[in-house]
């Protein structure tokens, strides 16, 4: 479920998984995908993670890669478990980031980790705050 353009769908292709079905309800995201897995076994449909488009019990696995958070939890959850056959799993995953690989990454994210300064103004108020 939202499989975007396919990254991770191909990537369980190539695993060896006896079928992948890849959903994502852009349709733009989804051609790129199909036009990216030419070379792969898997059956692309429009689908979100609320309304899957899938038959009751028709899946093993569901996943949903650095796309979850797009989800309404319950609708979305209560989809996978109804898609799911008994025994069936859900992942949710999300892509790391390999900051080591760049100085500008490297400086950005030791920027972000510095703790924030106190305002210097006198009397300065959050907004609504006396």
């Amino acid at each position: 479920m939202g499989a975007r353009t396919g990254i991770w769908s191909r990537i369980l292709a190539e695993a060896g998984f006896r079928s992948v079905t890849a959903a994502d309800p852009n349709d733009t995201m989804r051609a790129t995908g199909e036009r990216d897995s030419t070379h792969h076994s898997i059956t692309w449909r429009a689908g979100s993670g609320e309304d899957t488009g899938l038959s009751a019990g028709s899946a093993d696995l569901v996943t949903m890669a650095s796309s979850f958070h797009w989800v309404d939890f319950h609708q979305g959850t209560r989809e996978f478990g109804r898609v799911l056959r008994p025994g069936g799993w859900f992942v949710a995953l999300w892509n790391p980031r390999y900051i080591q690989a760049s100085p500008l990454l490297t400086d950005f994210e030791d920027e972000l980790g510095r703790p924030a300064e106190a305002p210097h103004e006198e009397g300065c108020r959050l907004p609504g705050r006396a």
